[in-house]
């Protein structure tokens, strides 16, 4: 399927064109997008140190890669006075 994306002026040009596999022939922008996940977790090794950790997200359903949109990494908080 391919979804195309056009702009709302009179010419209706198109913006974008994405090939999406798995997916019906008619799709609603709400089935599009309503399967979003939130995702936590708390590494095992964990030290409030400021350093960036690295994270890597993968899904798969009925054995097809799923498409992820995350964040490629974060800063781990620094341990405050009052929590030691």
């Amino acid at each position: 399927m391919t979804l195309t994306v056009r702009d709302e002026t009179a010419s209706g040009a198109v913006t974008h064109e994405l090939m999406l596999e798995g997916l019906a022939e008619s799709v609603t922008v709400r089935e599009l997008i309503r399967s979003r996940y939130l995702i936590a977790y708390k590494a095992a090794d964990f030290e409030p140190n400021g350093k960036y950790r690295t994270v890597h997200i993968t899904a798969e359903k009925s054995g097809h890669r799923m498409q992820v949109h995350a964040r490629k990494g974060y800063f781990a908080r620094v341990e405050s006075p009052q929590q030691k």
